[in-house]
């Protein structure tokens, strides 16, 4: 910069004008680029797909119905099972799209934040409803976590502060939840009521989900920056590695969108949990049951696109 003085701007303000005049070419390019690259997916992972999609809808139905029909019981609890079976029916739909536009590490970190749902969902609903009070209590600890550390940052990002009258309310509120909850405060601290420190895979194994702790750590390198991320986004195509920068047909969808499926239906199974406890419900478990059969199916048909998927040399 110091060799070049003022020449440098106006010659990267060309370029960026030169760029800009293009972008709508490249858009169109790249718009066919991706619409291929989609059917030529759907020409090998089309039925699996489907089933995959039907599964997770009759989820969502199954979900909507259950809201404007509330078991009568434990309230605090339903309401918290159907924020997560919600943003778990949105999760499994991202992972959907995911896949279908060939990316496969952005599915497999969704499907990490799926199994996160299921395992809270699984934890609450085999607990007190002392334990949901505990976990809706905890959004004061992190909101106001949250505040500190964007307060801290806000002059480096040129944003506002937030005045220190909200400061104080939501400092107010935080200490509230710590005095009435002893042990809250620090990571997962909502369960410290069960757990001494309660790290995840001790949430995993309380809720009986510990042996998918590996799918959650395969999951990690798909979200962190770590060196072992980097060797995964590396396919071999005809004995020579390549890195992956954007969408690929090199990828085995199966055991993510399986596995999504899967979360999907445990969280699926708290709600129901909570259902029969409360009294017989017959319609529930058939639809449950129904969902089950369509997850079964979905797999088999994973399982099959998986191999033909390998037999065209879409190595992974």
């Amino acid at each position: 910069m110091e060799r070049e003085g003022d020449s440098l701007k106006p010659r990267a303000t060309k370029v960026t004008t030169g760029l800009l005049a293009g972008a709508a070419h490249l858009d169109r390019s790249l718009s066919r680029d991706k619409r291929i690259l989609a059917v030529t997916l759907q020409q090998v992972w089309g039925e699996a797909f489907q089933a995959y999609g039907a599964a997770a809808y009759a989820s969502y139905e199954v979900g909507a119905g259950w809201a404007i029909d509330p078991p009568g019981q434990r309230p605090v609890v339903w309401d918290s099972l159907l924020d997560l079976h919600a943003r778990a029916c949105r999760v499994v739909s991202e992972i959907q799209t995911l896949q279908q536009a060939g990316f496969p590490s952005g599915a497999e970190a969704r499907a990490r934040s799926l199994h996160e749902l299921a395992v809270v969902a699984s934890v609450l609903q085999k607990s007190d409803a002392e334990l949901t009070d505990r976990y809706r209590a905890y959004e004061e600890i992190e909101h106001y976590n949250d505040a500190v550390q964007y307060n801290e940052n806000c002059e480096a990002l040129e944003q506002a502060p937030i005045p220190a009258n909200e400061m104080a309310e939501l400092k107010m509120m935080s200490e509230s939840v710590a005095k009435k909850w002893e042990g809250i405060r620090g990571s997962n601290g909502w369960a410290r009521s069960i757990l001494k420190n309660p790290s995840f895979n001790d949430l995993e194994k309380y809720a009986d989900l510990g042996h998918l702790y590996p799918f959650y750590r395969l999951g990690n390198h798909s979200v962190h920056a770590g060196p072992r991320a980097s060797t995964l986004q590396r396919i071999e195509i005809d004995g020579v590695l390549h890195r992956s920068p954007g969408a690929t047909v090199h990828a085995d969808f199966a055991e993510t969108a399986h596995g999504a499926l899967i979360s999907l239906q445990q969280i699926n199974a708290a709600l129901l949990g909570e259902r029969v406890g409360a009294g017989a419900d017959v319609d529930s478990l058939v639809a449950i049951m129904a969902i089950a059969g369509l997850i079964e199916v979905a797999g088999g048909r994973l399982t099959a696109a998986a191999q033909a998927a390998a037999e065209k040399g879409w190595a992974y």
